[in-house]
């Protein structure tokens, strides 16, 4: 049904089109050129029940009706102003619409709504259904601008059929859309502006709902702390950026795909560098020497230069994380005569990796099953300097088991040299399940949560680069990033419910929609001139828990 609007709530680019001789292009946008260019924020969507986008949307909200039956509902309310829940939209509104709907945001308290119309007396009817009744309620101001006639009712909401589109919205607000339908006094529109442009064209042509934040924007809308969007600063860099584009898509087996564009001006990034502006790009090769089983993975490059500009970064924003650095760095030194930053964060090589993966079984054949153990996790960095590295951990060991403390023995813990699969390695119990292993061989180092890590390295037995799941979810992305992330979240909900996630009513109540979730990918490419963010949902075929335990039913 409405599945298309779930993108709504999300961010967003408009519909795929499927030309003679398989070429996509973008779905068709009329709204754009009569919203002013000066809006702040723009949300795009198609709700055509014949395209392609269309389907594959309603097939997983059909899916995962509970999820997106809420999103749904809130992503109608807020294109329609308000006016209009999701089952209303059905029969009220879609009758008559021929298939766009946007909001347009002009100001922080002047929003406009833009429904396509195919019947202009049906929309006409929906307009005058909206008036407020009532003994003393005065009948509604009708006027005209620019040759189009607007309704004001007595609650200020404002009506006209503009262009083939029916607005809804204060007075000041549709006569701007006027004014910009009818080129007045040189009114520019979102279709004729060269940022806007610029921005939506870098979203995938693949889309079902697209949106667009300019400049000011982004500065009234996300920069700074109290901003409604301020949580997406990371990936979009507002003080460098000059508008920013959203999208949602939806891929022919079942997958969600979101896109996520800010435009960068070069010379604010030399002074005001975002947060991936710290992520050197890489090509990831360390997902071939992970397990194939991996439940999560995050990849970056140059993890010593990376931390380094992160620590500069939080010395003018977050500067007590800095300070905190600081002193643990100057104890280190004075514990064991340690220059983290010269002689460990320098050596830590080309690319780094962090993960979580299974433990073996006892007899090491095979990963424990999700519902099992808890997972290791691990660090893995490539292409170090082993000297280096390999003397900066050894200097490390001391003060690490000193922080410890002593067992129950009262003796102080201490490293244990081991061998694991030819490899020499060190660990340091912490717990009856932690048991901290590091090891610098072949040009890496590795530290982990368990041995069994650095033996599954050691052994050369990974191969998450060529798992299923893992190249569904990130084949699509560029060969060179500035971070990949991937989550195995059938593994991660199997594992939740293992250690009694299923057990929590108000889990059950959602649990066959977790179940259908299979994995997530996430790549960023940051440059002086795009910072861009793509994800892939992957949804798979709903399984029932291997468990003997009676289902748990929701008020129980």
């Amino acid at each position: 049904m409405l599945a298309i609007a779930v993108v709504v709530v999300l961010a967003s680019p408009g519909l795929s089109c499927e030309l003679p001789g398989g070429d996509s292009c973008a779905p068709p946008d009329e709204a754009a050129a009569i919203v002013p260019a000066a809006a702040l924020a723009y949300v795009h969507v198609n709700l055509d029940g014949e395209t392609d986008q269309y389907r594959r949307a309603s097939e997983i909200a059909a899916a995962v009706p509970l999820f997106s039956g809420e999103l749904i509902d809130r992503a109608v309310r807020v294109l329609s102003g308000g006016r209009a829940r999701a089952e209303e939209f059905e029969s009220e509104i879609r009758p008559w619409s021929a298939g766009e709907l946007a909001f347009a945001l002009l100001e922080a308290d002047r929003e406009v709504v833009l429904i396509e119309v195919a019947d202009a007396q049906g929309a006409g009817d929906y307009a005058d259904g909206l008036r407020p009744l009532g003994l003393g309620v005065a009948e509604p101001k009708v006027e005209e601008h620019d040759g189009v006639e607007i309704s004001v009712d007595a609650n200020g909401l404002a009506t006209a059929q503009v262009e083939g589109f029916l607005a809804l919205g204060p007075a000041e607000a549709v006569r701007a859309v006027i004014e910009t339908a009818s080129g007045a006094d040189g009114a520019q529109s979102l279709a004729d502006d060269e940022t806007a442009v610029e921005v939506r064209e870098q979203l995938p042509d693949q889309r079902l709902l697209e949106a667009y934040v300019s400049e000011d924007g982004v500065a009234e809308l996300i920069a700074g702390s109290r901003g409604p969007l301020a949580s997406f600063s990371p990936l979009v860099s507002p003080v460098a950026s000059r508008g920013i584009g959203a999208s949602v898509g939806f891929g022919e087996q079942d997958e969600v795909e979101l896109a996520l564009r800010s435009v960068l001006n070069a010379e604010r990034v030399e002074t005001s560098p975002g947060f991936f502006a710290a992520f050197p790009a890489f090509e990831p090769t360390l997902p071939a020497r992970l397990s194939s089983e991996a439940f999560a993975y995050a990849g970056i490059g140059d993890p010593g230069e990376t931390v380094a500009a992160l620590l500069e970064q939080a010395g003018t924003q977050a500067p007590g994380v800095a300070a905190g650095f600081d002193d643990l760095s100057r104890r280190l030194q004075r514990q064991s005569n340690l220059d983290i930053e010269g002689e460990l964060l320098e050596g830590l090589g080309e690319e780094g990796a962090f993960s979580l993966e299974p433990r073996p079984e006892d007899d090491g054949s095979e990963p424990a099953p999700a519902t099992g153990a808890l997972p290791y996790a691990g660090f893995v960095a490539d292409g170090v300097d082993e000297p280096s590295v390999r003397k900066a951990l050894a200097s490390l060991q001391d003060p690490l088991a000193a922080a410890v403390g002593p067992g129950q023995n009262l003796q102080a813990p201490a490293f244990e040299e081991r061998e694991l699969a030819g490899v020499d390695a060190r660990s340091l119990r912490l717990s009856p399940s932690i048991e901290l292993t590091y090891a610098v061989f072949d040009g890496i180092a590795a530290i982990a949560s368990d041995p069994a890590a650095i033996e599954q390295l050691a052994e050369g037995s990974g191969g998450l680069d060529s798992a299923e799941r893992f190249e569904r979810a990130t084949d699509a992305f560029e060969d060179e990033v500035s971070l990949l992330a991937y989550l195995d979240l059938e593994r991660l909900v199997a594992l939740g419910e293992g250690l009694g996630l299923a057990e929590d009513p108000t889990y059950a109540t959602f649990a066959g929609e977790f179940r259908r979730l299979d994995a997530l990918g996430l790549a960023v490419v940051a440059d002086s001139q795009t910072l861009a963010s793509d994800a892939r949902l992957l949804f798979g075929e709903a399984e029932e828990p291997e468990t003997d335990a009676p289902p748990v039913v929701p008020g129980d």
